[in-house]
């Protein structure tokens, strides 16, 4: 196993789990999304914060440990 695998699978399952917790849905390619539909998620460099960006355009800031929304930004047509 080489060295940080442990970290990137650690990290991957993070991942899963705090989007299954934060209502992650899947769907269709033929159908639109809801709008808070997750699209995308990060981690911070030092993996205490997750930002997430949704199909209608809000992007969150979380922290990693507790899952308490720290920021929100809404994207305004």
């Amino acid at each position: 196993m080489e060295a940080g695998s442990e970290t990137v699978k650690h990290i991957l399952c993070s991942a899963l789990v705090f989007l299954l917790l934060t209502g992650f849905v899947s769907f269709a390619s033929h159908v639109a999304p809801p709008p808070n539909t997750v699209l995308s998620v990060a981690f911070s460099p030092d993996g205490k914060k997750v930002i997430t960006g949704t199909w209608g355009g809000t992007v969150r800031i979380w922290d990693a440990g507790s899952g308490k929304e720290l920021q929100r930004f809404v994207h305004a047509d």
